[in-house]
């Protein structure tokens, strides 16, 4: 025959890891009581919540093997003297467990501070909102949660400061619907170890890859670590672009026929643009010096090559110079002079390749 006892649990040290625990009873003094489970397989994982010392217990003594068997746990604060002593002490851990009307709303598998699953549903009334979600929660409030809440509809894994991905349903006041949104106040890193990685718009709007940093939060280098030792290095606001060992491309390749949908190549600064036209165009602008040097040739070549020089214009050559042409050679000036003294050319130099700027790698 089996009976059940209501006991109080004195210990739950198990040298052994048999799910064994002590419980105290009033008929029958202290007793070894034998965990039992919902489910649960030898070596194989289940469901294993053994009780803590102090816990209110149901626990069935079988007469025939003499042996107890744990059955239940009782919750009631009334049967725990010991808990009323202990400041704010909530019976029921957490604040979303019961209804503005004291109705139970939640179905939980958590351990003694609340880390574990949260399963909850209920509606709040003035305005009505509905409450849906589905939490798995660490100590330190780590979270992966499934919310089908309205005004939130997402998927979300945060860590304990709120860093994290948020992977939406429907849309919001802030966020569009199946949205992926990754915010961090440290760094983001994705690494490919044997792979590749696409980012790639398939038929929505741009892509778009922007620094607006300030440098508020940055790490500055001190002045030995700056490019040439004198060009003052920020290592912030930047963007980056680099290949060890292929290319870099960059393509536009819209070809509508409308010039104003053909693709275009933009690089601007404030002061100057570089521009590549659909049409085959290029222009450089810049409202101070171009400079353009090479160790090796320098060859220019077209249908018809213009140069306009708004002040003067020098040429210079520590060789031989050559002038050909297929018909004439025209020479307009208020005076010609051809190998006979006059004002020497002095062309700018432009220094040594070591004088140009670096990049904050010192590149």
């Amino acid at each position: 025959m089996i009976n059940l006892e209501k006991g109080t649990v004195t210990s739950n040290i198990d040298g052994h890891h048999r799910g064994r625990f002590k419980a105290e009873f009033p008929k029958y003094g202290e007793r070894d009581i034998i965990y039992t489970s919902p489910m649960y397989r030898v070596n194989g994982g289940g469901f294993l919540a053994i009780p803590s010392e102090g816990d209110i217990i149901l626990a069935a003594y079988d007469d025939t093997d003499e042996k107890w068997y744990y059955h239940s746990t009782v919750v009631d604060v009334e049967l725990l003297e010991e808990a009323r002593r202990i400041p704010n002490f909530k019976e029921i851990y957490g604040s979303q467990d019961y209804s503005k009307d004291s109705k139970p709303v939640s179905v939980k598998m958590q351990n003694q501070v609340g880390a574990g699953l949260d399963i909850t549903r209920n509606f709040r009334p003035i305005p009505m909102t509905a409450i849906n979600y589905v939490n798995l929660v660490s100590e330190r409030g780590k979270k992966v949660g499934l919310d089908d809440s309205p005004g939130v509809e997402a998927v979300v894994i945060q860590n304990q400061h709120g860093d994290g991905v948020l992977v939406k349903g429907e849309t919001d006041n802030y966020y569009a619907g199946r949205s992926i949104n990754v915010k961090s106040v440290g760094p983001q890193s994705f690494h490919v170890a044997n792979s590749y990685m696409n980012l790639k718009v398939q038929e929505g709007q741009d892509l778009t890859i922007e620094n607006k940093s300030t440098g508020a939060m940055a790490q500055k280098p001190s002045e030995q670590f700056w490019p040439n030792g004198k060009q003052p290095c920020r290592r912030w606001g930047g963007i980056y672009l680099r290949s060890e060992n292929g290319d870099v491309s960059i393509a536009a390749n819209a070809d509508s026929g409308n010039p104003e949908e053909d693709g275009r190549i933009f690089i601007t600064t404030p002061k100057a643009r570089i521009q590549i036209l659909q049409d085959g165009s290029i222009t450089l602008d810049s409202t101070d010096s171009i400079k353009i040097r090479t160790d090796g040739n320098l060859n220019m070549e077209g249908l018809d090559v213009n140069i306009k020089a708004n002040g003067s214009l020098n040429m210079q050559s520590t060789s031989g110079t050559s002038i050909s042409s297929g018909g004439n050679v025209n020479a307009n000036g208020q005076e010609i002079h051809l190998n006979s003294p006059g004002k020497e050319v002095s062309v700018p130099s432009l220094g040594d390749h070591s004088n140009n700027d670096l990049n904050d790698y010192n590149e």
